[in-house]
């Protein structure tokens, strides 16, 4: 869509028309690029810093076109600093890795030194009557180059690499993870968003109703059939559902706001959501118990695994600090060549070993602080499996009463509707009085309430069970050797192939599927 400026008289000379139209094109380029920038945070403005790095599609930054919900992660994938945060520390580690590696490798450094002195000596001459002095002047000039190679040292350069290793595989699996609380945050703060603008709806409803309400009160003032006095209750209950309207307006500002803030945008333009339906749930409950989405959870869960990986990092650093409490073993040699003052090949071969006699308990206390980490790190991986544990029996809880709550929702609706229509009908026929219909509609009202909390609360716990079970981003994978995560496909052996698809209709999200691969 191009801007309005883009409007140009039509000349008869291609030349001038070839040039409104590269004018068009540029503004349309430079209205994208101004829409990018107005989301910048002040620190992405002041250091550049860049986006993240995103999988497949780039996805539109123009908040003012349908916002879906596979927009909304795409954004934030991009756009949020915890991502950048731990790829950041990822990378770090990944460089922390190659330094410990080159311990492997000779390290040749070619040198030259350059030295002048001008030094102050005293002498005696014949004839001169005494000492006189006068400076002396030298230059020293060395050009070498040394290859040094580590030969052993008793198993520490080897458990330095491997716990250098396992960070970066402790990194990678937390930049995972973070991935995955930014897709759940995102995903419950766009459902918070639909969910109140359908509380809005009804709230919308409910002024529409009780406005109704007060016209056929008045009308039957008007013919008699009504005490003037009838009408204030009328009044009242439309002065309280706008003002409960009005509160819900408040909420759905504030859910704007949230749905911003996990995006990872910083803006004021308001946000213009795509029109998509959510279907109701399937009434049957799951098959499936919360021991098997747990099983799942241990197999999937990035933090358990990063946890593990930490473990593992840990037990290098024991390994390490055992070693240096020993007998410390160390072999090296250089090989070198200098070409001057006098050129010629060097050679160096040593070898050393010492042991802590005595450094008032230094070494062995560093064995002692390792192996309390150790325990934390191990007692932190028990604490997080039983979170986990404990989130999914709440969270698969909460989604199988709200699939029954959506279908008992959906008749109390009906129920209400019909209630309210034939007690309106009655207060006109005055056969009952206002406080009756205004009963019936706050009914009606409440049945529609608890039907909208009812569907996004079955979608929101959805959305959080898919969490817990490690599946709620399937287009990334952590770059570590034999890292395998379970996703919705097929597996090893058929009758996992066909638990896995169960689960995945089971937790299939409508707005969702075209993430799954």
């Amino acid at each position: 869509m191009y801007s309005s400026i883009c409007r140009y008289t039509l000349l008869p000379a291609l030349f001038v028309s070839s040039l409104g139209l590269a004018t068009c094109v540029a503004a349309g380029q430079t209205n994208s690029t101004n829409n990018a920038q107005s989301i910048q945070t002040p620190a992405e403005k002041r250091y550049g810093v860049p986006p993240n790095p995103t999988i497949g599609a780039q996805p539109s930054l123009d908040l003012s076109k349908p916002l879906t919900l596979d927009r909304a992660i795409q954004i934030a994938l991009q756009r949020q600093n915890a991502i950048a945060i731990a790829a950041a520390q990822r990378d770090s580690s990944r460089a922390q890795v190659v330094a410990a590696r080159s311990s492997y490798f000779p390290q040749i450094t070619p040198s030259f030194q350059y030295q002048t002195n001008l030094t102050p000596i005293e002498s005696s001459a014949f004839g001169t009557g005494g000492p006189t002095s006068r400076s002396f002047s030298s230059e020293t000039r060395t050009e070498a180059i040394v290859a040094k190679q580590l030969i052993w040292d008793g198993g520490i350069r080897e458990a330095t690499v491997q716990q250098a290793r396992n960070t970066l595989f402790a990194d990678e699996y937390n930049l995972g993870n973070t991935r995955q609380d930014v897709v759940l945050s995102v995903t419950q703060s766009y459902y918070a968003l639909l969910r109140d603008r359908a509380l809005v709806k009804v709230q919308q409803t409910n002024v529409q109703l009780a406005q109704t309400t007060l016209e056929s009160i008045q009308e039957q003032v008007r013919v008699g059939n009504a005490a003037p006095a009838d009408t204030l209750q009328a009044q009242s209950n439309l002065a309280n559902a706008r003002v409960a309207l009005l509160q819900a307006q408040a909420v759905v500002y504030d859910d704007e706001a949230q749905l911003k803030n996990a995006m990872g945008v910083i803006t004021s333009q308001p946000l213009v959501l795509a029109d998509q339906s959510l279907p109701q749930p399937d009434p049957t409950p799951d098959p499936h118990s919360v021991d098997y989405y747990t099983q799942l959870a241990y197999q999937n869960r990035l933090d358990i695994k990063q946890q593990q990986a930490a473990i593992d990092a840990q037990t290098d650093l024991l390994r390490i600090a055992r070693l240096q409490a020993g007998i410390n073993v160390n072999a090296s040699v250089s090989e070198g060549y200098q070409f001057d003052p006098v050129s010629g090949e060097e050679r160096v071969f040593s070898v050393s070993l010492s042991y802590p006699l005595f450094d008032a308990g230094l070494s062995r206390s560093k064995v002692r602080e390792n192996e309390a980490l150790l325990t934390q790190l191990e007692r932190q991986l028990d604490q997080i499996e039983q979170n986990i544990r404990l989130n999914i029996e709440q969270d698969y809880r909460n989604r199988e009463v709200a699939r029954q709550q959506v279908v008992a929702a959906d008749a109390a609706v009906q129920a209400g509707q019909t209630n309210y229509d034939a007690a309106l009908a009655k207060q006109q026929n005055g056969l009952i009085n206002v406080l009756d219909v205004i009963n019936a509609q706050l009914q009606l009202v409440t049945a529609q309430q608890q039907q909208v909390n009812a569907l996004y609360s079955y979608y929101i716990a959805n959305a959080r069970l898919l969490r817990d079970i490690g599946m709620n981003d399937p287009q990334w994978h952590p770059n570590v050797p034999h890292a395998v995560q379970k996703q919705f496909s097929a597996s090893a052996t058929p009758s996992e192939a066909t638990d896995t698809q169960q689960a995945a209709s089971l937790l299939r999200d409508p707005l969702l599927d075209a993430r799954r691969p």
